[in-house]
């Protein structure tokens, strides 16, 4: 288990004259151990001015605590359960201005218990002083970042190499550490993938060694700061020499970069870019897609229930494939076992069922044995050809947002109301309109973290002061107390977001399967088709990419196609272009054989025109350089 174990979903929203109950702090927690929800939490509030009792209960059932707190006021929170190490919380808002106090605030956070069965634990710490602390600050609640950061140092303690503590050392908190390694020329850049990546400590010795995965990122656990001196990369190719290698963190931010003078790169740690580092809400994406095979055919598993498992068996997420026989599924923790499932019913004779990655690349068949009546592949969540291959870059996930909005109950769905989405950054991204059921759709949006604003434009949609919003699927997924001021702007937790988002991997063949209008503007597709070296035959990796195409085409008879094939620049020009040729004319063929009619379809050999990057004649490049150029595009018209 992680031991930095709260880690915390702000949701801080500071909603001015948008709150029905006045003078309140409505605070949240949510339950968790060993990534699973934890119920029958005992909680007992406080007030620390009067030292009374305010609240003391059991959460039975429930993983969720909620409680409005008068502000301008100061209280502990204690949490304890048979499994978990007890411990408590402080909210310190006696330092309010009286105008503040008559405002209305939102606190929710998860909490991740500590179990009982850690042993490096000093308990006499949590007995004593509060694990966290959330002060009133900025016109908000939020965490008191050097008191907890403090704390949260001295309640684990470090085992030595020989495993036996030494108390009179100061006690030290392991981090989870996530980053990001690519090599930058000019304005391309262009990630370092399936390099060793080594951690040294301080007296010159291996911590520990990774490898990147095909997006350039890497991952530690349990690094313990002030121990780490520098990361060691090997680069291999001595075509990355002259160039400049950047180091990230995993949201790419930029924390360090140099020029690269040798294969072998050490990077120098300093406090300031060993923080920036920690990331131990770190998760990652997978994907891929499911095919029905036998000897002589393969189809798509189309639109049929695929199941994440844990180690135990136990279902943690489902999903469905599309037309493609894909999927995704998020929060996958680093280290951890897991197994994707079907169910074994849907898998009838001759057929069996192979997992590839999004880019068609054989994983495994899932054919292991489940009860009850599952087929499963497991795989661990670390560096192997396995998960590598299930990994998606987040950039190229696309997501639908769809939910409903109901005044006071699920009889009064509310019409007309104006939905803006906006990210992050406070940007609207998007904005839609309630239908007559109260339901609306953002779709096709890019994958982020988002916020809802709702609009009343009329003052006489929203008849409630409790409004509900619901999933697609008829799940509550949150409780908001909003009166007729407009606008009104809310933030979601990570667990309410995942019930009103489906996520998926972008797929331009995906889009275009959507269009049922004649002459629609289709912007061109490029897809990196495997051929091997020198080679033009149709692979089976590239036939599965083909099969998208073909039921494009198949499902749209008045579209025709224009085929385009690149090289990179590693050979001859002439050569090149008469294998473009080749390899372009092949595509064709395979699509006439299927059934296409040949006055369709126009097969065109570029060679090595238009470069991407820099990688011209003569250009050294690395081998994830030159593989930008090899591509084929395809225009539909």
């Amino acid at each position: 288990m992680n031991k930095l174990f709260v880690n915390i979903l702000l949701l801080i929203v500071l909603c001015l004259d948008s709150l029905i109950h006045a003078q309140e702090l409505k605070f949240t927690a949510n339950f968790v151990l060993n990534e699973q929800p934890l119920n029958k939490v005992q909680v007992t509030v406080y007030d620390m001015v009067t030292n009374k009792i305010i609240d003391n209960t059991n959460s039975g059932n429930s993983s969720k605590y909620e409680i409005s707190l008068e502000t301008g006021n100061n209280y502990k929170i204690y949490f304890s359960h048979p499994k978990v190490h007890a411990m408590f919380f402080e909210i310190i808002g006696v330092n309010m201005s009286e105008n503040d106090t008559y405002d209305n605030y939102y606190y929710e956070m998860d909490i991740d218990f500590i179990p009982i069965t850690e042993p490096n634990v000093d308990t006499s710490i949590l007995s004593k002083n509060p694990v966290h602390r959330i002060i009133y600050a900025n016109k908000r609640f939020e965490d008191d970042k050097k008191y907890n950061e403090l704390t949260l140092s001295k309640i684990f303690k470090e085992e030595s190499n020989d495993n036996i503590t030494d108390i009179s050392k100061p006690l030290k908190i392991p981090y989870n550490w996530a980053g990001v390694l690519f090599i930058k020329t000019g304005n391309n850049s262009t990630p370092i993938s399936k390099k060793d990546v080594i951690l040294y400590k301080t007296n010159k010795v291996p911590y520990f060694a990774k490898q990147t995965n095909n997006f350039g990122q890497f991952f530690f656990n349990k690094v313990y700061v002030d121990s780490a001196e520098y990361l060691y990369v090997d680069l291999k190719e001595k075509e990355a020499i002259g160039k400049t290698l950047v180091l990230a963190d995993s949201k790419k931010n930029l924390l360090y970069e140099t020029k690269i003078t040798d294969t072998k790169v050490q990077i120098p740690l300093s406090k300031t870019v060993a923080r920036a580092l920690i990331d131990n809400r770190f998760t990652f994406f997978i994907g891929g897609k499911i095919y029905k095979e036998t000897d002589t055919s393969v189809t798509f598993y189309t639109e049929e229930p695929v199941f994440l498992l844990n180690q135990n068996g136990t279902i943690i997420q489902s999903t469905k494939t599309n037309i493609f026989g894909a999927f995704v599924f998020q929060g996958i923790k680093p280290g951890g076992v897991y197994q994707i499932s079907i169910k074994k019913e849907n898998l009838k004779k001759p057929y069996k069922a192979m997992l590839y990655n999004n880019i068609d690349e054989p994983i495994c068949e899932i054919d292991s044995a489940l009860p009850p009546n599952q087929l499963v592949c497991a795989f661990r969540a670390d560096n192997n050809k396995k998960f590598d291959q299930l990994l998606i870059n987040e950039s190229l996930l696309k997501m639908n947002v769809k939910g409903k909005v109901y005044n006071e109950n699920t009889n009064n769905p509310i019409a007309d109301l104006k939905i803006y989405l906006i990210n992050e950054n406070g940007k609207i991204i998007d904005s839609t309109i309630t239908d007559n059921f109260g339901s609306f759709i953002f779709a096709f949006v890019p994958y982020m973290k988002y916020s809802f604003k709702f609009y009343d434009p009329s003052n006489s949609i929203v008849t409630s002061s409790r409004i509900l919003l619901y999933s697609s699927n008829d799940q509550l997924v949150k409780l908001l107390y909003m009166i007729k001021n407009n606008p009104f702007m809310f933030n979601l937790l990570d667990y309410e977001q995942k019930k009103l988002s489906e996520i998926y991997s972008d797929d331009p063949w995906l889009n275009i399967s959507s269009l049922r209008i004649k002459n629609k503007n289709i912007p061109t597709i490029t897809e990196h088709i495997y051929f091997e070296t020198n080679q033009y035959r149709i692979t089976a990796e590239a036939e599965k990419i083909l099969k998208k195409i073909l039921t494009i085409l198949v499902s749209n008879p008045q579209l025709n196609i224009e085929i385009r094939a690149y090289t990179d620049s590693r050979a001859d020009d002439k050569y090149n272009l008469e294998l473009s040729q080749k390899r372009a004319t092949a595509v064709k063929n395979y699509l006439i054989q299927k059934g296409i009619s040949a006055d369709r379809i126009v097969a065109i050999g570029n060679g090595e025109q238009n470069i991407l990057n820099h990688c011209k004649n003569n250009v050294p490049c690395t081998d994830d350089e030159h593989a930008v150029n090899r591509r084929v595009e395809f225009d539909l018209k």
